[in-house]
């Protein structure tokens, strides 16, 4: 596997993550609207439309937990096959280096995926060096 090829899977993972977030968020909008009711203001009796709204929308809701159930399985696949790989490498700085940047930190639900720089302020060494160590991280990964 090539360099740029390990990098897109390592990649991968803050991608899905994303994804799944953005569905989630389109799943609470349909959920709201599908069980919000408008007020009448007009005081003149008129058809709910209700059954039609509410069959739909319960429609596009299984469609879409659907999707992020596979979104989550795939998520836990990448999420594997990183942290096996990760697992190999011999220095303890480059595992530490990989998971901060690809992995992250788990912030609520998800990970927060940290930058070079705040890796290298949180290792104690320069953002050059954490660089180097980095590139030969991934270099070491053997997916």
């Amino acid at each position: 596997m090539t360099y740029k090829e390990k990098k897109e899977l390592l990649n991968s993972f803050s991608g899905i993550e994303s994804e799944i977030k953005e569905l989630e968020g389109e799943l609470e909008i349909i959920w709201s609207n599908a069980t919000s009711s408008p007020v009448n203001t007009s005081g003149m009796p008129r058809g709910s439309g209700g059954v039609n709204k509410i069959e739909n929308s319960v429609e596009r809701i299984e469609k879409l937990v659907n999707l992020i159930e596979r979104e989550r399985d795939e998520l836990e696949s990448v999420k594997f096959k990183i942290m096996a790989a990760v697992r190999e490498l011999p220095d303890i700085t480059e595992r530490r280096i990989i998971h901060l940047k690809y992995i992250g930190k788990v912030d609520g639900n998800y990970h927060r995926s940290l930058p070079l720089w705040k890796i290298a302020n949180e290792l104690g060494y320069s953002l050059d060096w954490v660089k180097r160590l980095h590139n030969r991280a991934i270099n070491h990964l053997k997916f």
